[in-house]
């Protein structure tokens, strides 16, 4: 039944994609049609991940860690799908494209997604503990290494195996395991002292390079100011670009919503491929205003990590799309959507700052767009700081299942004592809204939660409520953080 599920969702796909080549698109309408295409080509990937893993073993005896992959690929396809449905809708609302045409590549599209979640659910109620959480088995990269596991999650597994030196070690630091501490592959240099003047020159050496270079290609940007727009495509798998610091090595660019761009095309830095890693790094976006989005960043990296890294626009500035994210010792600054998106994200350390409010509004940090209860998605906020210029929410619900968490974080008054968008059950999302925002021992001039919203979506947790929002069991930080040297929290205390 559940090949079965997955084979529909594909073909579906398929059917929505030979119709969008061949349909009557104008220009307008272009843009959403060529984010459809590389959309629903994940998706793709994600369903025939989930296909290989199911036949890989009997469902019923599904690891707790491989039911993780699965869940996580298949909320995936469901974010990818649902993203595709919102650039076309916002190209068609300038398009003057046959109307007929785009509501049957729409209602295509949407059959494809109702089997996709339809999968998710099946493989939701054989292993869906404690409300679909995961208390993996294991307590070290050696446990991980000995389950069986989809390719990509076998890639930092990889780096550690192949970690045979000291290194030298010089500016990538000590939280990259032994076999990326040397010196980098490529260097990237505006003044032409390096390998390349671009990072997206410098990229296509990745490319190049294929397994033959084995571990990780690593990438160092000088100091300078980088007006480019960049892709690490889902082809470029661990690539390790770090900098002199987010005050000296920047990466800016200006394409924004209001410019003509989609919301996902509009990304200064977009990051595809899998356990991708930067450090010391501004990612920007200059372009966008007050009702405009403009992304900075866009991740939909499985086993990503974000480590001394800035993240800034006015709206949008980290666009965290899809799979499991890591967050570390970051700033993101914006005043509208700070943090937009339907990954797993775990932010730890990291500040959040608010610019200023647009006018006779408030600032929202966070906007989970969850649309089905069964993903494990969320946006976690662990022992951050979030300060600025107010007032300014914690959160709004941006898809029907929306879930936000802030545990442990040092809460400046910029936060208005209602803290959250209160709305109403059945307001995003039509009936059966899920909608869940969190708070667990705060601290702060706006942490106090007797002004909260008081509606069913908004949550005082408990310990075992918050524990599984932290990194060790939410993103399954013990199986594959270890492994990059990274340090991090797995617990809440």
């Amino acid at each position: 039944m559940v090949i079965a599920s997955i084979q529909a969702a594909i073909d579906g796909i398929h059917k929505a994609l030979n119709h969008s080549r061949s349909g009557r698109f104008d220009s307008l309408l272009k843009q959403g049609i060529d984010d459809c295409d590389e959309l629903l080509g994940l998706s793709v990937v994600e369903l025939e991940d989930a296909r290989w893993n199911v036949n890989a073993a009997d469902v019923d005896d599904l690891l707790p860690v491989m039911t993780a992959d699965l869940r996580d690929a298949l909320g995936a396809a469901i974010t990818f799908e649902q993203t595709c449905a919102e650039s076309i809708n916002t190209a068609a609302a300038a398009s003057e494209a046959d109307a007929a045409s785009t509501a049957e590549f729409l209602c295509l599209l949407g059959n494809a997604s109702i089997s996709t979640r339809n999968t998710l659910a099946i493989i939701s109620s054989f292993t869906e503990p404690m409300d679909g959480f995961y208390t993996l088995p294991m307590h070290s990269v050696e446990d991980a290494e000995q389950t069986k596991l989809l390719p990509k999650g076998k890639l930092f597994m990889e780096d550690k195996r192949m970690a045979g030196s000291n290194g030298a070690g010089g500016d990538a630091g000590n939280w990259l395991p032994p076999e990326i501490n040397k010196a980098p592959d490529v260097v990237v240099a505006k003044d032409g002292s390096g390998d390349f003047r671009t990072i997206s020159d410098a990229l296509k050496r990745a490319v190049a390079g294929g397994d033959i270079r084995g571990g990780r290609f690593v990438i160092y940007v000088k100091k300078g100011v980088y007006n480019e727009t960049v892709h690490v495509t889902a082809e470029m798998t661990r690539v390790t670009i770090y900098g002199d610091g987010p005050e000296n090595t920047i990466l800016t660019g200006t394409r924004s919503v209001a410019g003509g761009s989609t919301l996902y095309s509009s990304a200064t830095f977009a990051v595809t491929g899998n356990a991708f890693m930067a450090r010391g790094i501004r990612f920007e976006n200059r372009g966008g205003a007050a009702t405009a989005a403009a992304v900075a960043l866009r991740v939909e990296s499985d086993l990503s990590v974000f480590h001394n890294c800035h993240i800034e626009s006015y709206h949008t500035p980290l666009y965290a799309h899809a799979h499991r994210q890591f967050y570390l010792d970051c700033v993101v600054s914006g005043s509208a959507d700070l943090i937009y998106g339907d990954a797993l994200a775990a932010l730890q350390n990291s500040l959040l700052r608010v610019k200023h409010a647009p006018k006779g509004l408030a600032a929202v940090l966070t906007a989970s767009t969850r649309v089905d209860r069964h993903q494990s998605t969320a946006i976690s906020l662990h022992n951050c700081t979030i300060l600025g210029k107010g007032p300014a929410l914690l959160g709004r619900p941006a898809g029907g299942s929306a879930r936000a968490v802030v545990v442990k974080s040092q809460v400046g008054k910029v936060v208005a004592p209602v803290g959250w968008e209160a709305v109403e059950a059945g307001a995003v999302g039509g009936a059966g809204t899920e909608v869940y925002f969190g708070e667990f021992e705060n601290r702060g001039e706006g942490a106090c939660v007797k002004g909260r919203v008081r509606w069913s979506g908004y949550h005082e947790m408990s310990e075992w409520d918050a524990r599984k929002f932290a990194a060790g069991e939410f993103i399954q930080g013990m199986w594959w953080l270890t492994a990059t040297g990274v340090p991090f929290d797995a617990a809440l205390f």
